[in-house]
């Protein structure tokens, strides 16, 4: 595999024992199941940010970006005596994550769909690893079933009491309400409308309070809608369908993400 592009070097301070370490960012796995689909990082996320640590410290940090000559695949000079812990984040953010005292904060503190992985090696007995991430998200989409309004310029939602950075150890901090702006509306032909976007979440099922509001150009208030008890899990998708304008009916699914089925065995 070729190297990487990569906006800071590890450079170690014993040169005689310095070893390449190669890791490859190329298996995404969707669901929870063994058997689950699988996706190169260039199909699911924009940016790549690596940082390796020994006896705690950082001692060096690799940035990617899907435009990068070999995305996905990081070389490493580490030295061979040691161990290292590393801790890996692949995102769809506007710019790199950081990551401060084990919490991983996303740029403007917006998070996007995010997967993530860690490791602890020595050089001295890997260096090559075929780093599986997985997705530390879940996805919330309300999908209308009667035409928008004209007179809606832009639709606003707010979910309460919801993280905004992730731990190393998979634990979610920073909770508070947050806001997702859709500034622009695009309507689909029979002018219905969908909206989506991710909420960090844990292994288990989280219930979170979601409120959908419709504006007008003036800022004054159209329709809202509060959705509660909004099941959230990471890798799955939680599906809002219904009438916004029309009537309170909502129906809900919630489903894994890229759902795939077991082999077929002949009998």
């Amino acid at each position: 595999m070729g190297s990487c592009s990569q906006s800071d070097e590890l450079i170690n301070n014993v040169a005689k024992e310095d070893t390449t370490v190669t890791l490859a960012f190329e298996g995404i796995k969707f669901d929870m199941q063994p058997m689950g689909t699988r996706a190169t990082i260039a199909e699911s996320a924009s940016r790549l940010d690596v940082w390796v640590y020994e006896n705690g410290s950082e001692v060096g940090a690799v940035h990617q970006t899907s435009s990068d000559s070999g995305f996905g695949t990081v070389s490493l000079t580490l030295n061979n005596t040691k161990t290292y812990t590393l801790y890996a984040f692949a995102h769809k953010a506007t710019g790199a994550c950081t990551l401060t005292d084990g919490i991983i904060a996303f740029p403007e503190d917006k998070p996007k769909e995010c997967f993530f992985y860690t490791t602890t090696f020595s050089p001295a007995t890997i260096t090559a690893i075929n780093a599986e991430m997985y997705r530390v998200c879940g996805r919330f989409t309300m999908s209308t079933t009667d035409a928008i309004p004209d007179n809606v310029d832009h639709v606003q939602f707010v979910i309460r009491n919801t993280a905004l950075r992730y731990g190393v150890d998979g634990t979610l901090s920073n909770i508070t309400d947050r806001t997702v702006d859709f500034p622009n509306i695009t309507r689909k032909a029979d002018g219905t409308c969908s909206f989506s976007f991710n909420i960090l979440a844990s292994d288990a099922v989280a219930n979170f309070e979601i409120t959908a509001t419709a504006y007008a150009s003036d800022n004054s208030v159209i329709e809202t809608k509060t959705f509660t008890d909004v099941p959230i899990r990471n890798s799955y998708r939680t599906t809002y369908t219904g009438a916004f304008f029309i009537t309170s009916e909502f129906f809900m699914t919630f489903t894994c993400a890229d759902w795939q089925d077991y082999d077929t065995i002949n009998f």
